[in-house]
């Protein structure tokens, strides 16, 4: 069996966008930057975030927008913040995945119950004069390139200052990839927080996350983090009542499924049972797991078994070994069983034939 515990780490924000707070206030006297606070979910009464200025009601995250005037780096920025850092880049599970229609823009239209857990990869951000440089150690067949993600947030967040940030940055792959877990969008989201802490930006949460949406829709969750409500396509955000540090099996199968090809053949086959995301959060929040587990379901694991059947045995043997629920996390492979950490051990070996990992929600 492989894989192991990862050590805890946490960072946090000068402020927080999950501050129990009722405002939040703009950061004056900055007069170019929107200012937003907290608002209600209409069917949960849980805490969310709306920008003042939205022309119309609901939870939009990602929509601020900073003026700044492009150039060069001055000499200040440069010995601005820190020389080096480190980043983890932690993986996410999907306690629940539903797809509720499809939008004009041709994304589907999400609602998903999302954790972070403790596996992670590792970043080492370092300033350079200029550009983006990324290698990769571990993983197979993991570009360095303008196809990684990470590459891509440090680009981004250099096109939304208006400014040529460089960094050299070092990736060191645990996530597998291609796994559901959100490996890419977790390093997007590592790099995005690193350079700002490296060039002493202080953008926000909502800022950091209105560039991550432009590298993928999960990195706006990998950016905040814990359990949350994700809708949209996945940048609409509600923190949720924290869960119960269960540990955690995760059971990779042989294979890999594409998530484009994953969408597109639900398309042609809609499931018909779709999970109960508000009863769900009910449940989570009054701390009634074993209600909230029998409801968990993903509807892209019927797609996902036509193509890797294994799933299905990941699932069957987890769940006779104790674990108190198993499913599939975003498009697949993986599988993941949550479980008390006494039995954490006896359930990662009911499994032989997949890559196994032991981690903790975080």
């Amino acid at each position: 069996m492989s894989g192991a515990s990862i050590r805890s780490w946490h960072w946090k924000p000068k402020t927080s966008l999950c501050d129990d707070s009722s405002t939040v206030p703009s950061r004056s006297p900055r007069s170019d930057i929107s200012t937003f606070h907290l608002s209600t979910y209409q069917l949960t009464n849980l805490p969310t975030y709306q920008l003042t200025n939205s022309p119309e009601p609901g939870i939009f995250y990602c929509g601020l927008s900073r003026k700044i005037k492009r150039g060069r780096i001055s000499p200040k920025i440069l010995k601005r913040g820190e020389r080096m850092l480190k980043e983890f880049a932690r993986a996410k599970i999907n306690l629940t995945l539903d797809i509720v229609g499809v939008r004009a823009d041709g994304y589907h239209e999400l609602a998903m119950i999302m954790q972070t857990i403790e596996l992670a990869d590792e970043l080492e951000l370092r300033k350079i004069p200029r550009g983006v440089r990324l290698t990769v150690d571990g993983g197979e067949n993991i570009p360095s390139d303008e196809r990684n993600l990470a590459w891509r947030a440090a680009f981004e967040l250099q096109k939304f200052c208006g400014e040529d940030f460089g960094v050299a940055i070092e990736l060191k792959k645990k996530i597998p990839s291609a796994a559901g877990l959100g490996g890419g969008s977790s390093d997007a989201a590592a790099v995005l927080r690193g350079m700002n802490r490296l060039y002493g930006l202080n953008l926000t949460e909502a800022e950091l996350c209105e560039v991550g949406l432009r590298v993928g829709s999960d990195v706006p969750f990998c950016i905040v983090g814990g359990t949350c409500l994700a809708k949209g396509r996945g940048e609409i955000l509600t923190k949720l009542a924290p869960m119960k540090k269960f540990s955690v099996v995760l059971a990779k199968p042989h294979g890999e499924i594409s998530t484009a090809w994953a969408y597109k053949t639900y398309d042609t086959q809609p499931e018909q049972i779709h999970p109960p995301i508000a009863k769900i959060i009910s449940q989570l929040e009054r701390e009634d797991y074993d209600a909230a587990f029998k409801n968990f379901s993903n509807v892209l694991e019927g797609v996902a078994l036509k193509k890797i059947p294994a799933i299905a045995d990941c699932k069957k043997k987890l769940l006779a070994a104790g674990a108190k629920v198993a499913l599939m996390s975003g498009s697949g492979a993986t599988v993941f069983a949550l479980t008390d950490a006494e039995q954490v051990n006896r359930i990662a070996e009911s499994v032989q034939d997949a890559e196994i990992f032991i981690t903790k929600i975080f």
